[in-house]
């Protein structure tokens, strides 16, 4: 009887640790695409200069993404807008550049409109940000605390069933490299494809902001 037991409270004490590695993991991974993108916010802060463009239009950016589903290769288009701003750099080079954020909030800008921008130069393109845009920095932040709830409360929760912190960790360990083994594997060659990655557009993919509403 004590061996039937014993056994049944380590299936018991196994079902929960897995439980509660599974969900620490998610709060781990939440946690950690939010300090990221705070971090990411506050090297283009530091590393960009200031100065003062103005929205000249949008592209529209296509990316597909071809994924191997019961042998069957599944495309999905996505379709993205991205502003472009039009400056002058510290040698004096005026440039267009794709901003290096977009999406729904593209339309939000008008044609013409005098924006405030961060820019940080590099070989071939400049990053450039809208210094009055704070999304990344308040979704980091969201992403931040959302992670850090689940965990807190998953370890708590834990400790309450006697679910170590270590093994949690173990576990979460585990699972994601068994995860990323049977991603790489299930992964088929050339499943993706991304335009306009290079920030490059020609004079035919600039439209006026006003064309997309």
């Amino acid at each position: 009887m004590e061996t039937v037991s014993a056994a049944l409270q380590y299936l018991i004490d196994a079902v929960f640790s897995e439980v509660f590695a599974v969900w620490f993991l998610v709060g781990l991974v939440i946690f950690l695409v939010g300090v990221g993108l705070i971090v990411l916010y506050t090297l283009s802060r530091m590393i960009g200069y200031r100065t003062q463009g103005h929205v000249i239009g949008a592209v529209e950016h296509t990316k597909i993404k071809r994924d191997k589903r019961d042998g069957e290769i599944v495309e999905r288009v996505k379709k993205y807008l991205m502003p472009v701003f039009e400056y002058q750099t510290r040698d004096g080079v005026t440039r267009q550049m794709i901003g290096s954020e977009g999406g729904s909030n593209t339309t939000q800008y008008s044609t013409g409109q005098p924006v405030s921008l961060i820019v940080r130069e590099d070989d071939g393109y400049d990053d450039v940000y809208d210094a009055d845009q704070h999304g990344a920095l308040y979704l980091g932040l969201g992403f931040t605390a959302i992670g850090g709830i689940i965990m807190t409360w998953v370890g708590s929760f834990a400790s309450a069933f006697g679910v170590s912190l270590l093994t949690m960790l173990a576990l979460a360990v585990s699972k994601t490299i068994s995860a990323f083994r049977n991603r790489s594997a299930r992964r088929a060659p050339h499943t993706s494809k991304h335009k306009g990655e290079d920030k490059s557009f020609t004079a035919d993919e600039l439209r006026p902001i006003e064309d997309f509403l």
